[in-house]
């Protein structure tokens, strides 16, 4: 029975020659684009989630409205990620990040290249993302002033095959940086990829306490166990009154519904 099926099969597709082609040309690329769009849907689901506290871990984003003029990002200032550990018991850990925008110069003897994916990072940079270290110790790599971790390209592209962990490399040639880790390149699927990471310790800036100025940090906070984000941002509004409400323009009321400015994970 089945072999007299393909016969026919065969006999409708031999007479009817154009039009066979095309529903099996049609056919074909449509299951070739489905099975794209669902490559595709599957790589953009899997952002981050290498993270072992990728279900924690979140990002804190600014918001503010003064007038006729709104902006929100995920800049925060410097102060932010220590007030959260402190302030929030339900706030396990936090980090920072700093990005160089344009290109620096790094350089290792004879080695110098423009690069541009240069980072200054707190110690707990590694407790917060899942990426690890190949060389070095990930709980004090960052800990020291004038310290750096390489990814594992960069090492390769400045070392070859030597040891890379405490030589020297320069930045923009005035600057001595250790070399205190080498670390995994970031996964494809993650939302920032970095080649060196910078002790936040060497960049004086970072002890700022001022919450009204350098916004220009990325807090990433890790939640305890079995706590949602929602409770936490409620008490948001009242955190901004307390550390920066003298600040804002007069009238405006953080913690009211509606506040011009504020929060957010």
């Amino acid at each position: 029975m089945f072999k007299n099926y393909l016969k026919i099969a065969a006999r409708n597709l031999l007479k009817h020659k154009a039009y066979s082609l095309i529903n099996v040309l049609g056919l074909a690329i449509g299951m070739a684009c489905c099975l794209l769009i669902s490559l595709y849907v599957v790589d953009e689901l899997s952002y981050d989630t290498y993270n072992e506290k990728a279900p924690r871990i979140y990002r804190v984003a600014t918001e503010s409205r003064f007038g006729d003029t709104e902006t929100a990002s995920a800049l925060t200032p410097a102060p932010l990620a220590m007030t959260l550990v402190q302030d929030f018991p339900e706030v396990q850990t936090a980090a920072r990040l700093f990005t160089l925008f344009g290109e620096v110069t790094i350089s290792h003897g004879e080695n110098r290249f423009n690069e541009n994916r240069v980072f200054f990072a707190d110690s707990t940079f590694f407790d917060v993302f899942s990426i690890p270290l190949l060389k070095g110790n990930s709980k004090a790599a960052l800990t020291k002033r004038a310290s750096i971790v390489l990814s594992e390209a960069m090492a390769r592209k400045y070392f070859g095959d030597e040891d890379p962990l405490g030589k020297t490399v320069m930045l923009n040639t005035n600057i001595g940086l250790n070399v205190t880790g080498v670390s995994a390149n970031a996964p494809h699927n993650s939302h920032f990829h970095f080649d060196f990471l910078i002790s936040l310790a060497s960049f004086g800036a970072s002890r700022n306490p001022s919450f009204t100025s350098q916004f220009n940090y990325h807090t990433y906070i890790v939640l305890q166990e079995g706590f949602p984000p929602e409770p936490l941002e409620a008490q948001f509004p009242e955190a901004i009154k307390k550390y920066i409400g003298a600040q804002l323009p007069a009238g405006s009321d953080p913690a009211a519904s509606g506040g011009q400015f504020r929060w957010w994970l």
